[in-house]
Parts: C-alpha cells; sequence; structure tokens
C-alpha cells in the first residue's frame, strides 16, 4: 500500500500481519511486519513501461524478428502485421535455414549467422524471394545475441531498389543527354571547386574528366589575365543572375580557345544557390572567320578606295611615264637632261607599283592564270633578285627536279616572291642569307585541321627563308594587314606582305609563317598543283624590237591627255588613227569612216557609256574589227570575267609605248588572247 510522509513524499510499504490469540483461542493482538518496497515498486514501473515502449516499438518495426542458434535454428520470432514470408512463421520454428529457404538463400543466412556470432560485428546482406509471382528484395541484418545466438533483422527493400533502379536510369538518361550536348558543362563549388565536367568540356580542354574533379576551376581552366572578371561575372551568379559572355579558356597543353558560355547559378532541391553552372560552346571556328569577315571587309573597303583613284591615277601616271620614255628617246646618252627625265621615269614606275599592289590586295586586279613551272619562273628572276638584295646577302636558290606545275598569274607570282625578298633584304640589314625554295609536298587533313586556311590535296610549296631579325610574336597577327608596317616612314608602304597575302588567296593557296626573335623568318607558300602543261614564264630580260603597222585604228579614250599620247605612240608605229573622246563620239567616228576599221582600242571606264557597253554596239556594225581593252581599273565585271578566261584583250595602264605597240600588233594578228 502507498503511504504519505510529513514531508509529502509517497512511499509503498508491503505489510505482513499476524493475529496473536490468547490461551482461550481469543484474538488479542496484530503482529505485523511493515516493508518499505518503494524501490522495487519504482523498478517494477520502470520495466512496465520499458516493456510498453519496446512493445510498441516493435509494433511500429514494419520488419521481421528472428531469433537463431548459431546452427541456424530459428527459436523465435515477431513479425510486423502487413509482412509477408515466404513460409508462415510459426511452420520454420524450430527448423534450419537450409529446410525453409532456397538453398542459396539459406546458404548466406548460414554463413552470416555464424559469422556474427563468432567476430561480434553486425552482418549485413541482400537476397531475393519469389513472392506472389515476383521476385522480392529483402535486407538482413544479424547480429550477436547472448553466446550461442543472434538475432536477424529483415527488411522487405523491394520498393526501395525499385526507386533506386528508377533514380539510376532517371541519372543514366540525364547523363546522355548531358554527355552527347555539343556544349560543355562545367558545375563549381562556392570556392569555385569543380564538382563536375561532361565529356564534351573534357574534349575541348584536353583534360580527362576525372582530372578535373576537385581542382580549382580557375587555376586549371583560365589565363590569369581573366580571372579578376570571371571573378566578378561568378559573384552576379550567386546573387541568382544568369548571363552569356565570350570567354577564352586554356587547354591542358597552356593554348587558348574562345568559348561562348552561359554561366547560371546552381541551386540545390531548397532553391539556394550552392555554385555555379557554365554551359560553353567553342566558337573558335567562329571568332576566325569573324576575323576573316572583318580582314575581308577591311580589303574590301581600301579596294573600293583603290579602285576609286587608279583609274584616274594611273592615267596621270600613262601620261609622265610615256612622255618621260619618249623624252629619253629623243635625248643622247651623255645629256644632262636625260639623268632627270630618268628620275621622273623611275618615280612613275614606283607609282604604278603601288597602284598595282592596292588594286591587287582590293582584288581588284585582272589576273591571267597560266599553268607554271616555278623553277623557271624562279630561275629567269635571279638576275632581278640579286639586284634587289644588297652585296651582303647570299640568294641561294634550291630548285628540286620534278616540281609539279600551278595554276596562276605569271606576273602575280613574280610579284610575291619580289615582295618577299625585299622583306626578307630589310630584315638582314647587317648581311646574311636569302634562301628560295621549291618542293612538291602533300596537305593532309591533319595540318589542314591546323591551318583552316588550307586545303589537302597535291601542292607545290615555295619557301622564302631569311636569317635576319625575326618577328616579334605579338606582330605576327597583323603581317598581312594593309599598311601596317615595322619600318621607319618613308621607308616602307605597308602593302608588301597585304598584296602577297591577297594574292596566294586568290591563286587559290595558303601562306604560312615561322618566326622567332632573333632566328630568321620563313614564309612558306602553298598553291595547289595544277594538270596543264606548264608555259614558259617571261624572261625579265628579254626585249622585243618596237612593231610596226598600217591598218586603221579607233582610239576611244575620255582622258585628254592619255588619248594624245596613245596616239602619238600609235601613229609613230604606222597606223592610221581615228580619235573619239567618249562611246557617242565613237559611234559617229565608225558612222562617217567609209573604210574599214581593224581595231578599236577602247578604255573601258567611261562617262555616259563604257568600253564594253560601246564594243557590244559596234562590232555587229563592223564584224572585222577586233577590240583591245585598255584601263587602269577594270571594274566592269563582265569585263573582268572575259578577260580571267581569255575571250577579250585587256591591257593595264600604266604601260610603255613597246608594250603597247607589241599588244597592237599581237591583237591585229591573232597571236595571243592572254
Amino acid at each position: 500500500m502507498a503511504i504519505v510522509r510529513p514531508d509529502g513524499e509517497r512511499r509503498w510499504i508491503f505489510v505482513t500481519a499476524t493475529p496473536q490469540l490468547d490461551a482461550e483461542g481469543r484474538f488479542k493482538a496484530t503482529f505485523g511486519i511493515f516493508y518499505d518496497i518503494t524501490e522495487r515498486k519504482r523498478a517494477e514501473e520502470a520495466l512496465r513501461k520499458s516493456e510498453a515502449t519496446n512493445r510498441a516499438l516493435l509494433e511500429a518495426i514494419p520488419d521481421l524478428i528472428l531469433r537463431h542458434s548459431r546452427d541456424g535454428v530459428y527459436l523465435d520470432f515477431k513479425a510486423a502485421k502487413d509482412f509477408e514470408t515466404l513460409v508462415p512463421p510459426g511452420e520454420f520454428l524450430g527448423k534450419r535455414a537450409d529446410e525453409v529457404l532456397p538453398a542459396e538463400v539459406a546458404r548466406k543466412a548460414l554463413h552470416h549467422i555464424e559469422q556474427a556470432i563468432r567476430t561480434g560485428d553486425v552482418q549485413v546482406f541482400e537476397y531475393q524471394l519469389p513472392m506472389h509471382g515476383e521476385m522480392r528484395d529483402y535486407e538482413a541484418r544479424v547480429v550477436v545475441c547472448g553466446e550461442e545466438e543472434a538475432l536477424g533483422i529483415v527488411r522487405d527493400i523491394t520498393e526501395r531498389k525499385r526507386a533506386e533502379e528508377v533514380l539510376r536510369e532517371s541519372e543514366a538518361r540525364f547523363r546522355s543527354v548531358v554527355e552527347s550536348l555539343g556544349e560543355g558543362l562545367l558545375i563549381t563549388d562556392l570556392q569555385d571547386t569543380i564538382l563536375y565536367a561532361n565529356s564534351r568540356l573534357a574534349e575541348m580542354s584536353g583534360y580527362a574528366p576525372e582530372e578535373m574533379i576537385g581542382r580549382p576551376a580557375f587555376e586549371l581552366l583560365l589565363p590569369p589575365e581573366d580571372w579578376e572578371e570571371i571573378h566578378r561575372r561568378n559573384e552576379r551568379r550567386r546573387r541568382g543572375i544568369s548571363e552569356w559572355y565570350e570567354v577564352q579558356l586554356k587547354r591542358k597543353d597552356g593554348s587558348l580557345f574562345w568559348t561562348e558560355t552561359y554561366g547560371a547559378p546552381f541551386r540545390n532541391a531548397a532553391g539556394e544557390v550552392v555554385g555555379t553552372l557554365g554551359a560553353t560552346t567553342d566558337i573558335t571556328e567562329r571568332k576566325r572567320l569573324e576575323e576573316q569577315l572583318r580582314q575581308a571587309q577591311k580589303m574590301e573597303a581600301v579596294g573600293r578606295l583603290a579602285g576609286g583613284i587608279a583609274h584616274d591615277f594611273n592615267n596621270l601616271l600613262q601620261v609622265i611615264m610615256g612622255f618621260s620614255e619618249f623624252l629619253l628617246t629623243r635625248l643622247a646618252p651623255g645629256d644632262p637632261s636625260r639623268r632627270e627625265v630618268e628620275e621622273i621615269y623611275k618615280a612613275g614606275e614606283r607609282a604604278a607599283s603601288l597602284t598595282r599592289q592596292l588594286l591587287a590586295f582590293g582584288r581588284r586586279q585582272v589576273l591571267r592564270p597560266k599553268a607554271l613551272d616555278l623553277n623557271a619562273l624562279v630561275s629567269d628572276m635571279g638576275r632581278m633578285l640579286r639586284r634587289l638584295i644588297s652585296e651582303d646577302v647570299d640568294l641561294v636558290t634550291v630548285l628540286r627536279p620534278g616540281l609539279g606545275r600551278v595554276k596562276a598569274d605569271p606576273g602575280q607570282i613574280e610579284q610575291v616572291i619580289v615582295n618577299l625578298a625585299v622583306n626578307a633584304r630589310d630584315a638582314m640589314s647587317e648581311g646574311g642569307k636569302l634562301t628560295v625554295e621549291t618542293e612538291n609536298v602533300s596537305l593532309d587533313e591533319a595540318y589542314v585541321r591546323e591551318h583552316p586556311d588550307a586545303s589537302p590535296g597535291l601542292h607545290v610549296r615555295l619557301t622564302v627563308s631569311d636569317t635576319g631579325c625575326g618577328i616579334d610574336p605579338e606582330i605576327r597577327p597583323h603581317l598581312f594587314e594593309p599598311f601596317f608596317t615595322t619600318k621607319e616612314a618613308g621607308k616602307g608602304t605597308g602593302l608588301g606582305l597585304a598584296t602577297v597575302y591577297w594574292i596566294v588567296t586568290q591563286s587559290g593557296g595558303h601562306i604560312s609563317v615561322a618566326s622567332e626573335p632573333g632566328e630568321g623568318s620563313t614564309f612558306s607558300i602553298y598553291l595547289p598543283r595544277a594538270e596543264d602543261p606548264a608555259e614558259a614564264a617571261p624572261s625579265a630580260d628579254a626585249t622585243v624590237e618596237l612593231p610596226r603597222g598600217s591598218e586603221t585604228l579607233l582610239l576611244v579614250e575620255d582622258d585628254e591627255l592619255v588619248r594624245n599620247l596613245v596616239g602619238m605612240i600609235l601613229r609613230r608605229c604606222g597606223y592610221a588613227v581615228l580619235e573619239a573622246s567618249d562611246g557617242q563620239e565613237a559611234l559617229r567616228v565608225s558612222g562617217c569612216h567609209p573604210g574599214p576599221v581593224h581595231l578599236m582600242v577602247a578604255d573601258v571606264v567611261m562617262p555616259r557609256m563604257n568600253g564594253h557597253e560601246l564594243a557590244q554596239r559596234l562590232t555587229p556594225l563592223r564584224p572585222e574589227m577586233k577590240v583591245l581593252y585598255i584601263s587602269g581599273y577594270a571594274n566592269d565585271a563582265d569585263v573582268r570575267q572575259d578577260a580571267l578566261e581569255g575571250d577579250i584583250h585587256l591591257l593595264q595602264k600604266p604601260f610603255t609605248p613597246e608594250v603597247l605597240a607589241r599588244r597592237v600588233r599581237e591583237v591585229m594578228d591573232g597571236f595571243s588572247k592572254a
């Protein structure tokens, strides 16, 4: 019973009472013994609560709990209400595992029971059992219970396994999509450590994905000069801001490549920003094409400028050089005025060369491609090249036999060689060696991948090397830009290499440069091999007697000074010359002339009616008449195309009296259309 002490504490008392009787058997007293059992009652209450708690826990556990002997005999069990077993629990008590379970499952169970009892360690294993026509998955945990017994806790994990499989399939699909994307994906944490990189990014950068995980993204993939900028962008990611931007990334070999990147915050399931995500596209090729487009637009602008001034400028040069040459024919070799006239003529030649270079890289010059033997061309230029370079520069030519032919304009290729030779000479102020080499080469796909301007196949390589000062790396990207020069003012126009580049490109070729400061330079020109038989290159030193004739010529030129000069040259060669200042006047003059007109010499660019339009109107009226166009700037598309295909005759201004006389005779006699 319970009693309450004066201090209020409740105590439990166990009482035994024994009656006391007198001699006659009558009750006279009670003998009582009081035991304080408070602690026992408390222990009993605690045990009751513990048992209730354990019972509740056991009821709540969705598992099957089995007690085994060491030899695998089932001693006891507790099964959750909904837990299904292969054999009803009551039927397997007192039996060994191998008596009620499939052999493989029983083998696992007996092994882990023995291991748990022997080592005292928890044993965990999984197995499958057929249940209602399907295989279900179970996880068993075996713990030691006493010296010779063990408890097995079995849980049905079928749904978990299915969920894991669904998750694996989902992750596999996601990874497959991510890995098949054309973009490189990079995920970093808030400290910019790489958490994930897909195979496309690995391919771009040259790293294996596992080489990147756990490494700092900045040090691994970014050049140091971009760290500050990308750090600012990542700060915006942490504030939840996404954006597109372009950035150069660093490959494993240290080379750089351009990328377009979409940067976004990387969030966890709670929506918190825990890092950054970057989707990266390699735009190196696009950048290269954009640079080519900018260069082409720049060249186009300069070409339009060159074309705009070339016509009038060449007309002026035609007059200056033509009359200078006439004066030279009249002055005796010892005449004191002869040197001054020669200087005027040389200045005109230099100005004409400058105009040709402007038209060349502006692609406004008519090309006459022929099948060329570069060995013969270089050999014929030997004397001229030696005059170009200084005496303290050795000229070495290495012309390999069996060289293939190329299809190119001989004059343009000569200009390429001259420009490169002059450039090399200027790089060797203290003397050195200039080497011109030719050889057959084959460009494979690997080379073309490294040099996108090139095309695969058989080529002829023309190499011009020097032992000069070399080229600084920061200058090399600007080598072929028009008007870019490192020479002193007045020492160079900046058109030499620009002209080389555009002549080679127009000829279907490719140029590469190898140079180191102090180690000299090598310019390698690759021209596709041609199948046509080679035509002999004209000798630079050839001289031809001024041809003459007596035919009637119609001269149409809107510039009076040029018309007077050309008319005078033709008359001195014996021709009868009819003159007109434009197309309309030419039609009138032709209509009034009763005799034949054997040749019309017409400027291409004239007001109201150009030379090509005049020829189209006049040749049906005079079918016997041949046409020779003269022009300082053949802008007419039909004239340019016909000249390129050899269907018309075109003479570029400025020209010498000898060239004009020879060209007129060739057209009249039908010797050449080239």
